[in-house]
């Protein structure tokens, strides 16, 4: 059996429980420049994913939250939240902020355009980032195995392998040409 311990985000004030809940997504047409770069470059296109994302986001604000049916606890207590969870508001917000300050500290610089496109100068290598997905699109896989390990790091990474299907577009990627198609 599973089971999943979810806040009730729709009981959040804002201004009390959370400030700021926006969390940016790769744009359709960054996704597709990259893809045009990586045909011209001779990159490969690789996908990533991080389990259990809003797990590990770090919450700013002060956030509690009742005792779980069965969880042992002293009747009329609560519990501070240390790290967000799913349901709550910023729980997004949380997880992109600690994301983008990981790969900061791994040198990589944010496209100006796009927030969620991110570059490292020196190795060559770009990121694509959408929620808890990423596509690393570079030709060194050196590059491409030092940046899933810092990730892994700070998170649970899952490498995806060779891109094959990204927002419902399936990519079909052959020595210098990337096809995309949508059905």
């Amino acid at each position: 059996y599973k089971y999943r311990l979810t806040l009730r985000g729709f009981n959040q004030v804002f201004g009390v429980d959370y400030f700021d809940v926006f969390a940016a997504v790769a744009q359709l047409k960054s996704f597709r420049l990259l893809l045009a770069l990586a045909v011209v470059f001779g990159w490969k296109a690789t996908q990533f994913d991080i389990k259990c994302a809003f797990l590990s986001g770090d919450l700013q604000e002060d956030l509690y939250m009742e005792h779980p049916e069965g969880y042992p606890g002293t009747p009329g207590t609560v519990l501070k939240l240390m790290k967000s969870l799913y349901g709550a508001k910023q729980s997004g917000r949380a997880f992109q902020d600690k994301l983008f300050g990981t790969l900061r500290s791994m040198g990589y610089v944010s496209n100006g355009a796009d927030c969620c496109v991110w570059f490292h100068v020196k190795w060559y290598c770009y990121l694509c980032i959408f929620c808890d997905d990423g596509i690393i699109f570079t030709c060194d896989e050196q590059a491409r195995k030092t940046t899933l390990d810092g990730l892994a790091a700070v998170f649970t990474v899952k490498d995806l392998g060779d891109l094959s299907r990204y927002l419902n577009i399936q990519v079909a990627q052959k020595e210098g040409s990337i096809g995309i198609n949508q059905s």
